[in-house]
Protein backbone atom coordinates (compact mmCIF):
# COMPACT_ATOMS: atom_id res chain seq x y z
CA UNK A 1 0.00 0.00 0.00
CA UNK A 2 3.19 2.05 0.50
CA UNK A 3 4.66 1.65 -2.37
CA UNK A 4 1.25 2.41 -4.37
CA UNK A 5 0.48 5.46 -2.64
CA UNK A 6 4.25 6.77 -3.43
CA UNK A 7 3.36 5.82 -7.01
CA UNK A 8 0.22 7.48 -7.08
CA UNK A 9 2.04 10.92 -5.74
CA UNK A 10 4.51 10.65 -8.57
CA UNK A 11 2.15 10.47 -10.66
CA UNK A 12 0.19 13.46 -9.25
CA UNK A 13 2.65 15.58 -9.44
CA UNK A 14 3.57 15.09 -13.00
CA UNK A 15 -0.13 15.73 -13.66
CA UNK A 16 0.31 19.44 -11.59
CA UNK A 17 3.68 20.10 -13.15
CA UNK A 18 1.90 20.19 -16.64
CA UNK A 19 2.20 23.67 -18.34
CA UNK A 20 -0.70 25.49 -19.23
CA UNK A 21 -1.32 27.53 -22.40
CA UNK A 22 -3.85 30.38 -23.46
CA UNK A 23 -4.40 31.79 -26.39
CA UNK A 24 -7.68 34.27 -26.79
CA UNK A 25 -9.13 35.04 -30.10
CA UNK A 26 -12.09 37.07 -31.65
CA UNK A 27 -13.78 38.55 -34.74
CA UNK A 28 -15.09 41.78 -35.57
CA UNK A 29 -18.44 42.01 -37.63
CA UNK A 30 -19.90 44.42 -39.46
CA UNK A 31 -22.52 44.37 -42.51
CA UNK A 32 -23.12 47.36 -44.57
CA UNK A 33 -26.06 47.43 -47.22
CA UNK A 34 -27.83 49.27 -49.28
CA UNK A 35 -31.33 49.43 -50.67
CA UNK A 36 -31.73 50.23 -54.51
CA UNK A 37 -34.99 51.61 -55.76
CA UNK A 38 -37.76 51.07 -58.51
CA UNK A 39 -37.89 54.16 -60.52
CA UNK A 40 -40.36 56.84 -58.55
CA UNK A 41 -41.45 60.07 -58.39
CA UNK A 42 -40.97 60.89 -54.80
CA UNK A 43 -37.00 59.85 -54.77
CA UNK A 44 -34.18 61.11 -56.63
CA UNK A 45 -31.27 58.89 -55.19
CA UNK A 46 -31.29 55.38 -56.91
CA UNK A 47 -30.74 54.10 -53.28
CA UNK A 48 -31.30 55.00 -49.78
CA UNK A 49 -28.83 54.43 -47.02
CA UNK A 50 -28.86 52.48 -43.73
CA UNK A 51 -30.77 52.74 -40.85
CA UNK A 52 -34.33 53.89 -42.29
CA UNK A 53 -37.83 52.76 -43.07
CA UNK A 54 -38.37 51.29 -46.41
CA UNK A 55 -41.19 51.12 -48.25
CA UNK A 56 -41.49 47.56 -49.79
CA UNK A 57 -43.33 48.40 -53.14
CA UNK A 58 -40.44 50.59 -54.09
CA UNK A 59 -37.60 48.36 -53.27
CA UNK A 60 -35.87 47.09 -56.67
CA UNK A 61 -32.93 44.80 -54.39
CA UNK A 62 -30.92 45.39 -51.55
CA UNK A 63 -27.02 45.13 -52.02
CA UNK A 64 -24.99 43.67 -48.88
CA UNK A 65 -21.50 44.04 -47.95
CA UNK A 66 -20.33 41.94 -45.80
CA UNK A 67 -16.91 42.12 -43.76
CA UNK A 68 -15.31 39.88 -40.65
CA UNK A 69 -11.98 40.21 -39.20
CA UNK A 70 -11.22 37.08 -37.13
CA UNK A 71 -7.96 37.97 -34.86
CA UNK A 72 -5.77 35.67 -32.16
CA UNK A 73 -3.38 36.92 -29.94
CA UNK A 74 -0.50 34.23 -31.31
CA UNK A 75 0.76 33.58 -34.50
CA UNK A 76 -1.08 30.74 -36.02
CA UNK A 77 -1.24 28.89 -39.24
CA UNK A 78 -5.05 29.32 -40.11
CA UNK A 79 -7.82 27.73 -42.28
CA UNK A 80 -10.61 28.86 -42.58
CA UNK A 81 -13.94 28.77 -44.91
CA UNK A 82 -17.23 30.73 -45.67
CA UNK A 83 -20.83 30.89 -47.28
CA UNK A 84 -23.37 33.29 -47.42
CA UNK A 85 -27.03 31.75 -47.29
CA UNK A 86 -30.13 32.92 -47.49
CA UNK A 87 -33.28 31.45 -45.27
CA UNK A 88 -36.93 32.66 -45.95
CA UNK A 89 -38.79 31.85 -42.78
CA UNK A 90 -42.39 31.89 -42.38
CA UNK A 91 -43.60 31.52 -38.89
CA UNK A 92 -46.89 32.12 -36.67
CA UNK A 93 -47.28 35.59 -36.09
CA UNK A 94 -48.00 35.05 -32.47
CA UNK A 95 -45.39 32.66 -32.04
CA UNK A 96 -42.24 33.07 -34.26
CA UNK A 97 -40.55 29.68 -32.83
CA UNK A 98 -43.60 27.95 -34.76
CA UNK A 99 -42.13 27.53 -38.46
CA UNK A 100 -44.98 27.38 -40.71
CA UNK A 101 -42.46 27.39 -44.23
CA UNK A 102 -38.88 27.11 -44.82
CA UNK A 103 -36.55 27.19 -47.33
CA UNK A 104 -32.26 28.13 -47.84
CA UNK A 105 -30.71 29.77 -51.07
CA UNK A 106 -27.10 29.43 -51.32
CA UNK A 107 -26.20 32.64 -52.30
CA UNK A 108 -22.17 32.25 -52.20
CA UNK A 109 -20.89 28.72 -52.25
CA UNK A 110 -18.16 27.79 -50.06
CA UNK A 111 -14.86 29.90 -50.07
CA UNK A 112 -11.92 28.28 -48.87
CA UNK A 113 -8.34 30.08 -47.81
CA UNK A 114 -5.34 29.23 -46.00
CA UNK A 115 -2.83 31.24 -44.40
CA UNK A 116 0.34 30.75 -42.66
CA UNK A 117 2.48 32.05 -39.41
CA UNK A 118 -0.09 35.20 -39.09
CA UNK A 119 -2.51 36.34 -36.13
CA UNK A 120 -5.55 37.54 -38.49
CA UNK A 121 -7.54 37.32 -41.91
CA UNK A 122 -10.74 39.05 -42.94
CA UNK A 123 -13.18 38.15 -45.78
CA UNK A 124 -14.74 40.96 -47.69
CA UNK A 125 -17.99 39.68 -50.04
CA UNK A 126 -20.96 41.09 -51.52
CA UNK A 127 -24.64 39.75 -52.51
CA UNK A 128 -27.22 41.40 -54.24
CA UNK A 129 -30.99 40.52 -52.62
CA UNK A 130 -33.68 40.40 -55.37
CA UNK A 131 -36.24 41.46 -52.53
CA UNK A 132 -39.01 41.38 -54.83
CA UNK A 133 -38.32 37.59 -55.78
CA UNK A 134 -38.43 36.58 -51.76
CA UNK A 135 -41.12 38.58 -51.11
CA UNK A 136 -43.33 37.11 -54.01
CA UNK A 137 -42.59 33.80 -52.96
CA UNK A 138 -43.61 34.42 -48.82
CA UNK A 139 -46.80 36.46 -50.81
CA UNK A 140 -47.87 33.82 -52.44
CA UNK A 141 -47.49 31.49 -49.60
CA UNK A 142 -49.55 33.93 -47.55
CA UNK A 143 -52.40 34.17 -49.76
CA UNK A 144 -52.52 30.22 -50.64
CA UNK A 145 -52.55 29.30 -46.95
CA UNK A 146 -52.92 31.88 -44.35
CA UNK A 147 -52.66 35.48 -43.61
CA UNK A 148 -51.84 35.18 -40.08
CA UNK A 149 -47.95 34.84 -40.78
CA UNK A 150 -44.99 36.54 -40.21
CA UNK A 151 -41.95 36.50 -43.10
CA UNK A 152 -38.56 37.10 -42.87
CA UNK A 153 -35.56 36.36 -45.09
CA UNK A 154 -32.29 35.54 -43.30
CA UNK A 155 -28.61 36.72 -45.02
CA UNK A 156 -26.57 34.77 -43.38
CA UNK A 157 -21.98 34.86 -43.44
CA UNK A 158 -20.78 31.53 -41.56
CA UNK A 159 -17.24 31.22 -41.19
CA UNK A 160 -15.68 28.09 -40.03
CA UNK A 161 -11.77 28.12 -39.23
CA UNK A 162 -8.77 25.73 -38.00
CA UNK A 163 -6.04 26.87 -36.23
CA UNK A 164 -2.83 26.16 -34.88
CA UNK A 165 -1.01 28.52 -32.54
CA UNK A 166 2.46 28.62 -32.42
CA UNK A 167 2.36 27.53 -28.73
CA UNK A 168 -0.18 25.04 -29.18
CA UNK A 169 1.29 21.58 -30.00
CA UNK A 170 -2.49 20.77 -31.53
CA UNK A 171 -4.70 22.77 -33.54
CA UNK A 172 -8.49 23.80 -32.66
CA UNK A 173 -11.54 24.56 -34.60
CA UNK A 174 -14.33 27.09 -34.04
CA UNK A 175 -17.09 28.61 -36.06
CA UNK A 176 -19.16 31.97 -35.90
CA UNK A 177 -21.83 33.76 -37.93
CA UNK A 178 -23.20 36.95 -38.77
CA UNK A 179 -26.75 37.78 -40.18
CA UNK A 180 -28.84 40.49 -41.28
CA UNK A 181 -32.95 40.35 -41.31
CA UNK A 182 -34.94 41.22 -43.83
CA UNK A 183 -38.63 41.41 -43.48
CA UNK A 184 -40.95 40.62 -46.35
CA UNK A 185 -45.35 40.91 -47.14
CA UNK A 186 -45.30 44.63 -44.97
CA UNK A 187 -46.03 47.84 -46.62
CA UNK A 188 -42.74 49.19 -44.78
CA UNK A 189 -39.29 47.23 -43.75
CA UNK A 190 -37.07 47.79 -41.28
CA UNK A 191 -33.69 46.11 -41.45
CA UNK A 192 -31.84 44.05 -38.84
CA UNK A 193 -28.57 43.96 -37.99
CA UNK A 194 -27.16 40.94 -36.18
CA UNK A 195 -23.73 41.10 -36.62
CA UNK A 196 -22.40 39.50 -33.04
CA UNK A 197 -19.32 41.47 -32.35
CA UNK A 198 -16.39 39.73 -30.51
CA UNK A 199 -16.33 42.36 -27.72
CA UNK A 200 -15.27 39.55 -25.04
CA UNK A 201 -12.67 37.33 -26.23
CA UNK A 202 -12.66 33.50 -26.19
CA UNK A 203 -9.68 31.41 -24.54
CA UNK A 204 -8.54 28.22 -25.77
CA UNK A 205 -6.56 26.06 -23.36
CA UNK A 206 -4.07 23.47 -23.96
CA UNK A 207 -2.10 21.39 -21.39
CA UNK A 208 1.50 20.29 -22.56
CA UNK A 209 3.45 17.87 -20.48
CA UNK A 210 6.79 18.74 -19.67
CA UNK A 211 9.84 16.98 -19.24
CA UNK A 212 9.64 17.36 -15.58
CA UNK A 213 6.50 15.23 -15.93
CA UNK A 214 7.76 12.59 -18.10
CA UNK A 215 10.52 11.85 -15.58
CA UNK A 216 8.08 11.69 -12.37
CA UNK A 217 5.81 9.48 -14.70
CA UNK A 218 8.94 7.51 -14.88
CA UNK A 219 10.51 6.86 -11.38
CA UNK A 220 6.41 6.34 -11.08
CA UNK A 221 6.92 3.16 -12.28
CA UNK A 222 9.63 1.70 -10.08
CA UNK A 223 7.62 1.80 -6.98
CA UNK A 224 4.57 0.45 -8.94
CA UNK A 225 6.51 -2.64 -10.54
CA UNK A 226 7.67 -3.41 -6.44
CA UNK A 227 4.27 -3.39 -5.19
CA UNK A 228 3.33 -5.25 -8.54
CA UNK A 229 6.07 -8.08 -7.76
CA UNK A 230 4.85 -7.28 -3.47
CA UNK A 231 1.13 -8.12 -4.68
CA UNK A 232 2.08 -11.21 -6.64
CA UNK A 233 4.44 -12.74 -3.71
CA UNK A 234 1.20 -12.05 -0.91
CA UNK A 235 -1.34 -13.89 -3.58
CA UNK A 236 0.55 -16.82 -3.75
CA UNK A 237 1.40 -16.81 0.00
CA UNK A 238 -2.38 -16.79 0.60
CA UNK A 239 -2.86 -19.39 -1.87
CA UNK A 240 -0.09 -21.55 0.11
CA UNK A 241 -0.87 -20.69 3.47
CA UNK A 242 -4.36 -19.92 3.66
CA UNK A 243 -6.35 -21.56 0.63
CA UNK A 244 -4.77 -24.78 0.30
CA UNK A 245 -4.48 -25.48 4.50
CA UNK A 246 -6.42 -28.25 5.65
CA UNK A 247 -8.72 -27.97 8.60
CA UNK A 248 -6.06 -29.47 10.62
CA UNK A 249 -3.25 -27.12 9.60
CA UNK A 250 -5.59 -24.04 9.61
CA UNK A 251 -6.12 -24.87 13.55
CA UNK A 252 -2.71 -25.17 14.37
CA UNK A 253 -1.79 -22.20 12.79
CA UNK A 254 -4.71 -20.31 14.59
CA UNK A 255 -3.14 -21.51 17.73
CA UNK A 256 0.41 -20.49 17.22
CA UNK A 257 -0.63 -16.92 15.86
CA UNK A 258 -3.10 -16.71 19.03
CA UNK A 259 -0.46 -17.80 21.48
CA UNK A 260 3.01 -17.11 19.92
CA UNK A 261 3.81 -15.45 23.28
CA UNK A 262 3.86 -19.06 25.24
CA UNK A 263 4.55 -21.33 22.92
CA UNK A 264 7.99 -22.49 22.06
CA UNK A 265 8.83 -25.39 19.75
CA UNK A 266 10.83 -28.29 19.99
CA UNK A 267 13.28 -29.46 17.14
CA UNK A 268 13.38 -33.48 17.10
CA UNK A 269 11.93 -35.76 19.07
CA UNK A 270 10.54 -35.60 22.77
CA UNK A 271 10.56 -38.77 25.50
CA UNK A 272 7.78 -38.73 27.19
CA UNK A 273 8.41 -42.18 28.45
CA UNK A 274 9.89 -41.68 31.92
CA UNK A 275 7.20 -38.52 32.91
CA UNK A 276 3.79 -38.74 34.29
CA UNK A 277 1.60 -38.15 31.25
CA UNK A 278 -1.53 -36.10 31.92
CA UNK A 279 -3.76 -35.89 28.66
CA UNK A 280 -5.82 -32.68 28.72
CA UNK A 281 -8.87 -33.00 26.24
CA UNK A 282 -8.85 -28.92 25.19
CA UNK A 283 -6.16 -26.46 24.62
CA UNK A 284 -8.00 -23.95 26.70
CA UNK A 285 -7.29 -26.44 29.63
CA UNK A 286 -3.92 -26.40 28.73
CA UNK A 287 -3.76 -22.17 28.89
CA UNK A 288 -5.39 -22.40 32.20
CA UNK A 289 -2.67 -25.09 33.55
CA UNK A 290 0.05 -22.32 31.87
CA UNK A 291 -1.48 -19.40 33.87
CA UNK A 292 -1.63 -21.27 37.03
CA UNK A 293 2.29 -22.71 36.85
CA UNK A 294 3.98 -20.09 34.84
CA UNK A 295 5.57 -23.07 32.35
CA UNK A 296 6.02 -22.29 28.75
CA UNK A 297 3.85 -24.67 26.45
CA UNK A 298 6.36 -26.89 23.98
CA UNK A 299 5.10 -28.24 21.28
CA UNK A 300 6.43 -30.51 18.30
CA UNK A 301 5.14 -30.13 14.99
CA UNK A 302 3.88 -32.61 12.64
CA UNK A 303 4.96 -36.22 14.63
CA UNK A 304 4.09 -39.09 12.83
CA UNK A 305 2.52 -41.86 14.68
CA UNK A 306 1.14 -44.60 12.57
CA UNK A 307 1.46 -42.81 10.04
CA UNK A 308 -0.44 -39.63 11.09
CA UNK A 309 0.13 -36.32 11.67
CA UNK A 310 -0.36 -34.96 14.92
CA UNK A 311 0.67 -31.93 16.75
CA UNK A 312 1.45 -32.29 20.50
CA UNK A 313 1.33 -29.13 22.86
CA UNK A 314 2.60 -29.90 26.16
CA UNK A 315 3.94 -28.42 29.44
CA UNK A 316 6.54 -29.96 31.72
CA UNK A 317 6.07 -29.45 35.68
CA UNK A 318 9.05 -31.34 37.60
CA UNK A 319 7.77 -35.32 36.25
CA UNK A 320 4.51 -34.47 35.23
CA UNK A 321 3.53 -33.22 32.15
CA UNK A 322 0.30 -31.49 31.00
CA UNK A 323 -0.49 -32.92 27.20
CA UNK A 324 -3.10 -31.51 24.25
CA UNK A 325 -2.40 -33.74 20.83
CA UNK A 326 -3.94 -32.10 17.74
CA UNK A 327 -4.72 -35.10 15.63
CA UNK A 328 -5.31 -35.01 11.48
CA UNK A 329 -7.65 -37.79 11.57
CA UNK A 330 -10.02 -35.89 14.25
CA UNK A 331 -10.00 -33.19 11.63
CA UNK A 332 -10.80 -35.83 8.51
CA UNK A 333 -14.28 -35.71 6.70
CA UNK A 334 -16.38 -38.80 7.50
Amino acid sequence: MILVLISALLVYLGIIARVKKEVSYNEKNDIGYKVYLKENKFYEDKFLKENMQYVASLIKYIDVDFKSIFSINDISDLDYNYSIKGYLNITDTNNNDKVLYSKEYNLVGDKNSNVEQTNSFEILDNVRIDYEKYNKIAQSFKTAYTSNAHATLLIELKVDFKTKPNIFENSFSDSYTTNIAIPLTTPTIDVKLNTKDGNDNIVKTEINTTNISYILYGVAIIPAIFALILLVGTIKYIRREVWTSTPYETYVKKILREYEAQIVEIDGEYNFEKADIVDVKTFEELIGIYESINQPIMYIKDKKENEERETIFFIKNNNEIYRYKVKEKNFMEV
